[in-house]
């Protein structure tokens, strides 16, 4: 889990890069995000269509903040590819897992990827409350051990967990 100091930081570099933003907001892998196409955006739906990703084709659902970014993204470019180089072919993934870890380190993180982005996510959704299956189907996951790999149960959970346990009254999950 990222600290709440280095949060604000490394918050303010996902805003700036909308690709590392689209990864933290739907759990996406860095080749699902790198070869992105536009016909496989549908805001009018709110969702992605990938035909093709590690597990299976899949949707991705899109939150709010995903599609506004999303918007904005593919308003400023003519490019087929969502997030284009300058010679309008995907970024390699040595490109963006440098420049990614150059950010990274710059707010404070020595060890952190940008897959990391998807444990991050899944250890937010099942800490909310969400169950493995929802969890699962979020970063399409075919198996629920395997989510289980990504997510993990943050020590404000185990203490409300532990409190409901001996029936004392534990402050709501935010």
């Amino acid at each position: 889990m990222i600290g709440s100091r280095t949060r604000i930081s490394l918050a303010q570099y996902l805003h700036r890069q909308d690709s590392t933003a689209i990864a933290a907001l739907t759990l996406m892998r860095l080749s699902e995000i790198r070869t992105l196409w536009r016909e496989q955006v549908h805001l009018e739906q709110g969702v992605l269509m990938l035909p093709k990703t590690k597990t299976e084709p899949r949707l991705v659902i899109l939150s709010g903040e995903a599609q506004k970014i999303l918007r904005g993204q593919l308003e400023r470019h003519a490019s087929a590819w969502v997030f284009p180089s300058p010679d309008d072919r995907p970024y390699s993934r040595v490109h963006v897992s440098r420049v990614f870890r150059k950010a990274a380190r710059a707010v404070g993180l020595r060890d952190f990827h940008f897959h990391d982005l998807r444990h991050h996510g899944a250890t937010m959704a099942l800490n909310k409350g969400f169950t493995a299956p929802i969890v699962m189907a979020l970063g399409g996951w075919k198996s629920e051990a395997m989510m289980r790999r990504y997510a993990a149960a943050t020590d404000q959970t185990l203490r409300a967990a532990a409190e409901a346990v001996s029936g004392a009254e534990s402050p709501v999950l935010a």
